[in-house]
């Protein structure tokens, strides 16, 4: 049998008992023993009859004495291995009242009759101001979290601390049930905006995929169009992604707006000190999908997506998946080439070298079929030298090892009137560069 170890709190002193399930009280510890013992002789039993669920003679015990003030104390305490297990920590076992009691220990007619008979309120709060429906939810005490809603609706959208939100409360166990998160969520309970006190961190850390799905289902109600890895990489949980990949997740889907999970673990790829934040990542999901090339034209495709992550390690990674197959000139709705975005610092890679990455992944694109010299006038697709002319910051470097590989800079602009060459002579710091190539490579001569 079980032995339970409960505490009541009287005066200055702890007193402490053992009972075996179903048994009367032995083993009395504390200060003052035989005076107090009659004294907190009806508290235990009711401890007892409520963690047992023993209802029958709680109600005749309330029955008796309706008004009791034991009945009313909030000076319960809890110390059960069972009940607390590894997050005993978590919600306070001092200081309870028998609602408290009652709704950690699953007693669905004890809470009743606590509430019902003795007329105790579903919200009453203990020393530490938390309500009965957080211990519920921590004891994953589904039928009293649905009564306490059902007689005060508003428990389930009181805003509480985001340390001890009802999500929070209920993933800190270790059940595999979902239900009171789908409860919680039928109820209008919003998920806590702090990253500090994340549920989802709190299911990730105990790989329990059923709270985690049902959790990441929530945030998706606010953005349809995602899936629920998509969903775990904006929210930057990203150690959920094997999990759900894992679980069956697909890590291939591609939604109307031409978004993917791989576009997004690209997106928000952090590259410090030579590593990439989604790298594992992002090997996980490439290795799993048989195609990444949306179906969709003229949308973002994988060569913008490697070129957004700007990581020569990335863009290895994808090239050298034999059975994907990539696009290396696919064009985006704004006839924007992949490569074309190279150069571009985002802000949290701006300590990397940008134009050694960006030379590096566009030497990978070149092995792989990518012509520089490619454009489309009804697309407004320019050169890849016409690109870099084109930005706020021309890189010299780049527009020089482009020049020698055997851009054309003699080709007449998409996007501005002239050619690559002349504008390129217009622009300072690329003025020597370009007097160099054309004597080099003086321009075609034109034969009217």
């Amino acid at each position: 049998m079980m032995t339970l170890k409960l505490q009541y709190f009287s005066g200055k002193n702890y007193i402490t008992c053992h009972f075996l399930r179903g048994k009367t009280p032995f083993n009395l510890k504390g200060g003052k023993q035989k005076k107090m013992f009659g004294q907190c002789d009806d508290m235990l039993l009711l401890l007892e009859y409520v963690l047992t669920n023993n209802f029958e003679h709680l109600s005749r015990y309330v029955d008796s004495d309706p008004n009791s003030r034991y009945i009313r104390s909030t000076n319960f305490s809890i110390n059960n291995d069972r009940m607390c297990n590894s997050h005993r920590q978590f919600l306070p076992m001092k200081s309870l009242s028998l609602m408290h009691v009652a709704a950690l220990c699953d007693s669905l007619e004890c809470f009743c009759i606590l509430h019902q008979k003795s007329r105790l309120s579903v919200s009453i709060e203990n020393a530490s101001s938390l309500h009965p429906i957080q211990y519920a939810c921590f004891s994953d005490s589904l039928e009293i979290v649905t009564y306490i809603c059902h007689v005060n609706p508003y428990e389930a959208i009181h805003q509480f601390p985001p340390e001890y939100s009802l999500f929070l409360c209920f993933s800190m166990r270790c059940g595999n049930s979902d239900k009171i998160i789908r409860f919680l969520q039928s109820k209008g309970t919003e998920y806590p905006k702090y990253a500090e006190y994340s549920p989802l961190k709190a299911s990730i850390m105990k790989n329990n995929i059923p709270q985690l799905i049902a959790l990441l289902f929530i945030l998706k109600a606010c953005d349809p169009k995602s899936s629920l890895i998509m969903t775990a990489i904006k929210q930057q949980e990203f150690d959920a992604v094997p999990i759900l990949v894992e679980a069956g997740e697909d890590p291939s889907y591609v939604n109307e707006d031409g978004r993917s999970a791989i576009d997004l673990a690209c997106f928000t790829n952090r590259r410090v000190n030579g590593i990439d934040s989604n790298y594992n990542i992002l090997k996980i999901m490439l290795e799993k999908v048989n195609s990444i090339e949306p179906k969709m034209t003229n949308v973002n495709g994988p060569e913008h997506w490697i070129c957004r992550a700007q990581s020569p390690e990335i863009a290895k990674l994808f090239f050298n998946q034999p059975h994907l197959t990539i696009d290396v000139m696919r064009i985006n709705e704004k006839g924007i080439t992949g490569p074309s975005l190279l150069l571009t610092p985002i802000t949290y890679n701006s300590q990397c070298d940008v134009f050694t990455n960006s030379l590096k992944i566009l030497k990978l694109f070149l092995e792989n079929g990518f012509n520089v010299n490619y454009m489309n006038r009804e697309t407004h697709t320019p050169t890849l030298l016409e690109a870099y002319l084109s930005n706020i910051k021309p890189s010299p470097e780049m527009i020089e090892w482009l020049l020698n590989y055997g851009a054309n800079p003699y080709l007449e602009c998409v996007n501005r009137k002239g050619t690559i060459f002349e504008n390129g002579m217009n622009v300072f710091c690329l003025k020597s560069i370009f007097e160099k190539y054309s004597k080099l490579h003086p321009p075609p001569t034109v034969i009217s």
